[in-house]
């Protein structure tokens, strides 16, 4: 088994390399946490003989990296050496292929196919209106694979590897504690009870907590028996309107237009608030999510984002706090939810509270293995 940090090697076009820069920032928590330490060829030294740095770094990397593009695969440095040695690596078990759909291609039949990438269901992440929640996807992705890799029972043992500066605190019967409720938890996932189910359509409750991809399968899927059911065509019309990809006028000019067509719906000014959050444009997306809640009090994705607003914008922790909660009491499954209001309550150093979330969030989301990482170290305050 390895140990932290581990090696992570970056595959890209340098067409793609914004993206990767980008990808970068949001792996910073990993980095912080001392799980990862990450690679590319813009760290070459001048003078450096860039072809062996780039085979010694990619032969001794724990997770391999594919920013998927058609720019990657135009690249034969990308897919005749890079992807192939990587895929071999991978075939005899001695490290991890992610794909990561960075810009809409075509890749059926290639030779990386058949591994599972991110963000899910190949939404290229340039293509989705809120870029933040993409990447953030794909970091939470590469964050389980570090956990899985490690292991959860290595990092219970060993948490001066990821948290040196919080280890002096802890007794070593603290440390044992720590390790034994990793053990409950993770057998507690197994066996906790599922709340009750929502008075909601399905695809409503969906709607209201911001899950467009699933809420358009169940859509569809519908459609086939329900074609004239305005609720059906309502959340085909939200669903498609916030996955595929639109310029910035047609969204408007279609959002503005379903407004019109729903009036008592707060669908179209909640995916307009979205996508104004999307854009940073803070004042519009607070409006929006507030309007919202005027048509239906009870949508926990507008409580959701008016926290974001709160937490990220204003830097108001209180206000970010009261709105997570909220969220959290109308969609007390929804791990987005309750991972960042359990991730505030340990930012505002009330670390009972935030370890009494991550237990619950684990509960009920098992895989999210890396909350299990920020569930220990808020127990060894």
């Amino acid at each position: 088994m390895p140990s932290a940090p581990l090696k992570i090697f970056c595959s890209y076009s340098h067409k793609d390399e914004d993206i990767m820069n980008q990808l970068r920032v949001f792996l910073a928590g990993l980095r912080r946490q001392h799980l990862i330490e990450d690679w590319h060829d813009r760290q070459i030294p001048a003078g450096g003989d860039w072809d062996k740095l780039i085979k010694q770094n990619l032969d001794s990397a724990d997770i391999i990296l594919l920013l998927i593009s058609a720019d990657f695969i135009a690249s034969s440095y990308c897919m005749d050496l890079e992807v192939a040695r990587a895929l071999q690596r991978e075939q005899r078990g001695e490290a991890r292929v992610i794909p990561i759909f960075a810009r809409e291609c075509p890749i059926k039949n290639l030779s990386f196919e058949y591994l599972q990438g991110t963000p899910r269901d190949c939404q290229w992440i340039t293509q989705q209106k809120n870029t933040d929640k993409a990447y953030s996807e794909v970091v939470q992705t590469i964050g389980d694979v570090v956990v899985d890799m490690l292991g959860v029972e290595e990092l219970a043992k060993n948490p001066d590897v990821i948290l040196h500066r919080t280890i002096k605190k802890s007794s070593p019967y603290k440390k044992i504690a720590v390790a034994i409720g990793m053990l409950l938890i993770i057998v507690a996932a197994y066996f906790y009870l599922k709340p009750p189910a929502t008075q909601h359509n399905l695809w409503d409750a969906l709607l209201d907590q911001g899950e467009y991809a699933q809420a358009q399968k169940l859509c569809k899927q519908a459609s086939d028996t329900q074609a004239d059911s305005p609720a059906v065509k309502q959340c085909l019309a939200i669903t498609a309107l916030m996955l595929d990809d639109t310029s910035s006028e047609v969204f408007e000019e279609t959002a503005n237009r379903l407004m019109g067509e729903y009036p008592q719906s707060p669908y179209p000014l909640l995916i307009q608030a979205e996508s104004n959050a999307a854009e940073e444009e803070w004042d519009n997306a607070e409006t929006q999510y507030k309007q919202a809640l005027d048509i239906n009090p009870d949508i926990p994705q507008a409580y959701f984002g008016l926290g974001q607003i709160a937490q990220f914008h204003y830097h108001k922790l209180a206000d970010a706090l009261e709105y997570y909660e909220k969220a959290v009491k109308l969609a007390p499954k929804n791990s987005r939810f309750r991972h960042n209001l359990a991730s505030i309550y340990a930012e505002s150093k009330d670390y009972a509270k935030a370890a009494e979330h991550y237990k619950k969030l684990l509960a009920t989301d098992k895989d999210m293995l890396l909350a299990y990482v920020e569930w220990v170290n808020v127990l060894l305050y």
